[in-house]
């Protein structure tokens, strides 16, 4: 399994696929207009996440991302978008957020945050986008947090519900809860937006 060593950055600048399992301790960042698709299973250092940039699509089919450290969490997934007002309607065939898609039972377990929809610091990044089908949160200090968006189209000025949908996903803590981890928050944050959906079929 290849180890990348610390405190380094993998960029994603063109169209990219990981099917080997491997572990990581950097920080992997997907940049605009490119969609990197993860089908295997990677480790993470504690220290480590991965960022989706205004315009990155991150793919999860069927892989499990986690922290590779014992009793410890990983940082988990940062979603940026560009701010309250923004659009999560497609635009010229592309999104201006950015977003991530998990299918095929993807996992994103023993994370601080697993799906963080902003930077995490700025709320000028709030409105990263999300398609989530079949998909597991396993043993996070939350497992999605979403906060101060409203998706206003940039021609009539209609508001439109956040474009992130979660359907038939699994939020789960057990006994395997890291023990150095955070302590348990809650699964969802939510704080002033729209329409947000969460589906069982």
């Amino acid at each position: 399994i290849p180890v990348y060593g610390p405190d380094c950055e993998i960029h994603i600048t063109s169209n990219t696929t990981w099917d080997m399992d491997f572990a990581t301790c950097c920080d992997v960042i997907v940049h605009p207009n490119v969609t990197l698709t993860i089908a295997c299973d990677v480790a993470f250092c504690p220290t480590s996440k991965i960022k989706v940039l205004p315009g990155g699509i991150l793919v999860l089919d069927g892989c499990k991302l986690f922290c590779g450290v014992p009793d410890f969490q990983w940082q988990g997934v940062r979603v940026y978008g560009t701010g309250s007002g923004g659009y999560q309607g497609m635009i010229n065939g592309s999104y201006s957020q950015g977003r991530v898609v998990m299918r095929n039972n993807a996992e994103i377990n023993y994370a601080r945050v697993a799906l963080d929809l902003w930077d995490g610091i700025n709320y000028n990044t709030t409105g990263g986008i999300v398609d989530a089908k079949d998909a597991g949160f396993n043993n996070n200090g939350m497992a999605i947090r979403a906060l101060y968006f409203q998706n206003i189209h940039p021609v009539n000025g209609h508001v439109f519900d956040y474009n992130a949908k979660f359907t038939n996903c699994s939020f789960i803590i057990d006994k395997g809860y890291p023990k150095e981890g955070d302590v348990f928050h809650h699964h969802v944050v939510l704080a002033k937006l729209k329409g947000l959906k969460f589906v069982t079929l």
